[in-house]
């Protein structure tokens, strides 16, 4: 599928969806911006692309995280921690 906008054709591919984690002692949190499923991998997926468990969205995880509790943002998604 070829990307384009009235006039413009880019002519690229997106690429997954980039998402930011938040880092645990011995894990990283990251929640699926399409179902809201929070999920937890090992700090070496910082960087790597993966499919999210519940839809299947590829996803990016940033390499840098973020410094604070994911659980509020996932209790307000709907999830249960």
């Amino acid at each position: 599928m070829t990307w384009t906008s009235p006039g413009h054709e880019c002519g690229t591919e997106p690429g997954p969806q980039l998402t930011a984690a938040h880092r645990s002692p011995r894990t990283v949190h990251f929640g699926c911006p399409l179902c809201r499923l929070w999920s937890a991998a090992p700090g070496s997926a910082l960087g790597q692309e993966l499919d999210c468990p519940r839809c299947g969205l590829r996803l990016k995880l940033n390499p840098f995280t973020i410094d604070a509790d994911w659980r509020p943002i996932a209790r307000a998604w709907g999830n249960p921690v």
